[in-house]
C-alpha cells in the first residue's frame, strides 16, 4: 500500500508513513503500561486459586475453629483485588488498542484533506486523494490487527514468566557412575550443610554404618533428622563433608544408580485414585509375583486378598479406603518391590497405631537381613533395637550409641525415654479407670 501511494504523489505518503513509527512507539509504551496489570492480575489469580484449594481441603478445620468468616472476608479480598486490576487492564486496552490507532488515523486523514485544500486540485487530483482514503484505511487496519495480537502476547508472556523461571531454574546435578549399589555401607564424615548459607542444620556429623545394620536418628523437631535423611537420598547437593554409600561418593552416582540403591518411605505417604497394583508399582515394570512378594514382607498380603478384586481393586476413591498404618505399609511394599541396599523410614510409624508399629518392626526385622535401615523415629520403642542411634540436637550430635548405652548414660535420650514411659504408664492407668467405669455402669444397670 505504502508502495502505491508513494508512485501517486510521494508528499501525501510522508504524511501516512508517519504513523507507522507513531504506533512503534503506542505499543512500546502500551507494553510498558500493561505488563504490571497483567502480571498483578496473574498473581492475583493464583492467590485466589490457593486460597480456594486450602478452604475446600481443610474445610472441617476451618469449621472447627470457627474461622468461615475470617476465608470468607480473605477471598472476597482477592477478588475485589483482581476485579479492580482487571478494570484497570480493560481501561488500558480499551485506550490504546483501537481508539488510539483510529484517533491517529483520523489526524493522517485530516492531515491529507488540509494538503488537499491547501495545495489545490491542480497539485493533487481528486482521484488521487480518494485513493489515498481508501488506501489508509488498509494500513490502519492491519496496524489496529497487530496492536490486538499484541495484548494477547502480554498475557501469554506474564502467564508464562513462572513457568519460564521454573524451566530456567538450574537442574539438580548428578555423577555418572552408573554401577548399581553393590553394599548398603554408609560413611558420613564432617558433614556440614545449611539452606540459606547462614543458619547451620547440620554440625560436624560423623557416622559409619555397615551393611544389614539398623541406624536410628532421634530428637526434637527442628533437630535436622529429616535434612540428614534427605542427604542421603540425593536431595540436596552435600555442601562440606562427605556422605558415601556403598564405598562410593554419593555425588558419584547417576539418578537412576541412587534411587534403585536407596527408598525412603515418607510420613505421609501418597495413594493414587488407582487400583491396588498399580499403587504399588507406581508404572514400573513390575510382575505379580514380585507385587504379592513385598506385599507378604510388609504383612499386607492377607488384607488384599480379601478385597473384591484383589490387585485389581480401586482404592483412594469410592468404598475402599485405607487407614494410616495401612498406607504405610502400602508405602513400605513400593520400595520393597526393588529390593534397596539401603531403606530410610522418616518418621513412618508417627500416626499409626501399636498393633500396625509392631508390624513394622516385624518386617524390619525381617529386612535387616538383606539391606541397611535408616529409621528417624519420635516412638522410642520402634528404635529399641537398632544398632546404632543418633542423638540430634540443633543439628549437634550428642550422643551416640545403641539403646542400653544410652540409657545408662543417663543424657538427652534417657530424658525423652523417660518422658515417654511416664506418657504410656499415665495412658494405661486412663484406660484402666474407664474399664472401670465402664464396668461399673454395667452391674448397675444388670442390678435394676
Amino acid at each position: 500500500m505504502l508502495t502505491a501511494m508513494y508512485l501517486l504523489s510521494p508528499i501525501l505518503t510522508v504524511v501516512v508513513a508517519i504513523l507507522i513509527p507513531t504506533v512503534v512507539l503506542v505499543m512500546y509504551y502500551y507494553q510498558r503500561r500493561s505488563s504490571s496489570a497483567y502480571r498483578d492480575s496473574r498473581d492475583l489469580l493464583t492467590d485466589i486459586n490457593s486460597v480456594m484449594s486450602e478452604s475446600i481441603q481443610g474445610m472441617s478445620l476451618i469449621q472447627l475453629m470457627g474461622q468461615e468468616q475470617r476465608f470468607s472476608e480473605r477471598f472476597a479480598s482477592l477478588t475485589d483485588l483482581h476485579f479492580s486490576t482487571e478494570v484497570k487492564i480493560v481501561k488500558i486496552n480499551g485506550i490504546f488498542l483501537r481508539p488510539l490507532i483510529d484517533l491517529l488515523s483520523g489526524m493522517a486523514l485530516l492531515s491529507l484533506a488540509a494538503i488537499f485544500g491547501w495545495t489545490g486540485s491542480e497539485v493533487i487530483g481528486v482521484g488521487v486523494l480518494y485513493a489515498f482514503i481508501s488506501y489508509l484505511g488498509r494500513v490502519t487496519e492491519p496496524l489496529i490487527e497487530l496492536m490486538q495480537r499484541l495484548s494477547l502476547l502480554q498475557q501469554a508472556i506474564m502467564a508464562g514468566e513462572r513457568l519460564f523461571e521454573l524451566m530456567d531454574a538450574k537442574a539438580h546435578e548428578y555423577g555418572d557412575d552408573d554401577r548399581a549399589l553393590a553394599s548398603g555401607d554408609i560413611a558420613i564424615n564432617s558433614l556440614h550443610f545449611s539452606y540459606d548459607g547462614k543458619t547451620k542444620v547440620l554440625n560436624d556429623i560423623n557416622v559409619e554404618v555397615k551393611e544389614g545394620e539398623f541406624l536410628a536418628l532421634v530428637g526434637h523437631t527442628g533437630s535436622g533428622k529429616s535434612t540428614l535423611a534427605s542427604l542421603l537420598m540425593g536431595f540436596y547437593p552435600v555442601q562440606t563433608g562427605e556422605i558415601a554409600l556403598g564405598g562410593r561418593a554419593l555425588s558419584s552416582f547417576t539418578q537412576r544408580a541412587l534411587r534403585s540403591g536407596i527408598a525412603m518411605v515418607q510420613q505421609d505417604p501418597h495413594v493414587l485414585s488407582d487400583t491396588f497394583r498399580e499403587n504399588v508399582t507406581l508404572g514400573r515394570q513390575v510382575s505379580d509375583e514380585q507385587v504379592w512378594e513385598a506385599l507378604e514382607r510388609v504383612d499386607l498380603a492377607d488384607y488384599v486378598n480379601q478385597l473384591p478384586s484383589k490387585l485389581e481393586t480401586p482404592i483412594g476413591v469410592g468404598e475402599i479406603a485405607l487407614s494410616a498404618g495401612q498406607k504405610q505399609l502400602l508405602a513400605l511394599a513400593r520400595v520393597l518391590v526393588e529390593k534397596p541396599k539401603i531403606l530410610i523410614l522418616d518418621e513412618a510409624t508417627a500416626n499409626i497405631d501399636s498393633g500396625t508399629e509392631e508390624r513394622v518392626q516385624k518386617a524390619l526385622a525381617a529386612l535387616r537381613q538383606s539391606m541397611t535401615i535408616v529409621v528417624i523415629a519420635h516412638r522410642l520403642s520402634t528404635i529399641a533395637d537398632a544398632d546404632h542411634i543418633m542423638v540430634l540436637h540443633h543439628g549437634n550430635v550428642e550422643e551416640q550409641g545403641n539403646h542400653q548405652a544410652l540409657l545408662a548414660q543417663k543424657g538427652r535420650y534417657w530424658q525423652m525415654y523417660q518422658l515417654q514411659q511416664t506418657r504410656a504408664h499415665l495412658e494405661e492407668i486412663e484406660h484402666a479407670c474407664a474399664e472401670s467405669d465402664q464396668s461399673s455402669v454395667t452391674s448397675s444397670s444388670l442390678t435394676e
